[in-house]
C-alpha cells in the first residue's frame, strides 16, 4: 500500500458493510496458527475490502502485517534462505522506482508505525509481532549499502537476461557472490563468426595498437544493450499496469454481482407483502361476512379459516 496516497471512505453504506465482513474473516484466518494458504487467502480478502472501502476499520494494517507474512513463503525466498526484503514491504524489485531509498524508507517508515501500535490483547497479535520482526530484519538488510547493491545488481542483471515477453520472476536465484552468467550458444557462434571476419580484415591500429573497429563496435553494442534493456522495463511497467486494470474488472464484476443479488431479494419482498396484502383482504372480507345465513358447517369452516390466517398474521398472539 503506497503511504503516498491519500484513501477517502466509500460513500455506500453496503460497500463498508461488505468491507467490513472481508476484514473480519481475514482477522479471524490471522488470529490463529498462520499457513501460506491461510495467508494467501487473507490477502484476497483485504485486497477486497479495501477495493470495497479504502477506509476499511483495521483492514490497512492487517494488509501490512498479511504483505510482510506471504514473503516468507518458498516462491519470495532468496536463495540464501531469508525472504526477499523488497516483498516484505510489497515492492516489485524488478521496477527501477521501488528500489529507491526514498520509497524503501517510506514504506519502512509506515509498515514499522503501523504494526508497533499493535496492542497485545489483540486477536492478531502473535501474527502482527512476526509481521514486525519482518519488517526490521528488512530494512537492515536494505539500509546496508553492500548488501543493498548485491541484491539490485542481482535483479538488474535478471532483468537484463529476460526475453522481451517474459513474465517477471517472484525473486532472482542469487547467492552471496553473484556467478557471471555463461554466454549462450546463439551468442557464442556470432562471436566466433566475428572473430573470424575480423581476423580476415586488415588491421587499422592506433598508436597504442588497439583496433579502431573494436571500439566503435563496442560503442555500438553498448548503446543496443541500453535500449533493449530500456525497452524490457517499459515492458515490465506494462505488464504490472494491466495486472492493476485486470484487479479493477475484478472488483467491477463482484460489485455487479452483489447488486443482482440485491435486486433479486427486493424481488421476493414485494412478491411477498403482495401476498400478504391479498391475505389481509380475504381476511377482512370473512370478518365482515353476514353469518345469520350460514349453516352450522360454513360458520366452522369460516372460523377455521380465520384461525389460519390470524396464526399466518400474529403467530405470536395465537
Amino acid at each position: 500500500m503506497d503511504p503516498s496516497v491519500k484513501r477517502r471512505p466509500a460513500e455506500d453504506p453496503a460497500r463498508r458493510q461488505e468491507a467490513e465482513r472481508h476484514v473480519s474473516a481475514a482477522k479471524d484466518l490471522l488470529s490463529g496458527k498462520t499457513t501460506e494458504d491461510k495467508i494467501e487467502r487473507c490477502g484476497d480478502l483485504l485486497t477486497r475490502a479495501l477495493g470495497l472501502d479504502p477506509c476499511a476499520p483495521g483492514g490497512k494494517a492487517l494488509l501490512v502485517a498479511t504483505v510482510a507474512l506471504r514473503a516468507t513463503n518458498h516462491r519470495y525466498r532468496l536463495t540464501s534462505g531469508p525472504p526477499d526484503p523488497y516483498r516484505v514491504f510489497g515492492l516489485i524489485p524488478t521496477v527501477p522506482t521501488a528500489r529507491d531509498p526514498a520509497v524503501i524508507e517510506s514504506y519502512y517508515r509506515q509498515a514499522s508505525d503501523v504494526l508497533n501500535r499493535c496492542h497485545p490483547s489483540h486477536p492478531c497479535y502473535p501474527a502482527f509481532t512476526e509481521a514486525a520482526r519482518l519488517v526490521a530484519d528488512a530494512w537492515a538488510f536494505l539500509s546496508d549499502p553492500d548488501r543493498k547493491a548485491s541484491l539490485d545488481s542481482a535483479y538488474e542483471a535478471l532483468v537484463a537476461a529476460l526475453p522481451t515477453a517474459a513474465p517477471v520472476p517472484t525473486a532472482p536465484c542469487i547467492s552471496e557472490e553473484m556467478p557471471k552468467r555463461p554466454i549462450g550458444q546463439k551468442a557464442a557462434k556470432k562471436a566466433a563468426l566475428a572473430a573470424k571476419r575480423q581476423s580476415k580484415r586488415p588491421r587499422s591500429d592506433d598508436d597504442d595498437g588497439n583496433s579502431k573497429e573494436s571500439a566503435i563496435d563496442l560503442d555500438k553494442l553498448d548503446k543496443f544493450q541500453e535500449e533493449r534493456n530500456a525497452n524490457r522495463i517499459k515492458v515490465l511497467e506494462l505488464q504490472q499496469k494491466l495486472s492493476s486494470e485486470k484487479l479493477e474488472t475484478t472488483k467491477l464484476a463482484h460489485l455487479t454481482a452483489q447488486e443482482t443479488k440485491e435486486g433479486k431479494k427486493l424481488i421476493l419482498e414485494a412478491k411477498k407483502v403482495e401476498k400478504e396484502s391479498k391475505m389481509m383482504d380475504v381476511y377482512n372480507n370473512l370478518v365482515l361476512q353476514d353469518t345469520s345465513s350460514m349453516s352450522d358447517e360454513e360458520k366452522a369452516e369460516r372460523v377455521v379459516a380465520m384461525k389460519c390466517l390470524r396464526k399466518a398474521f400474529f403467530p405470536e398472539t395465537i
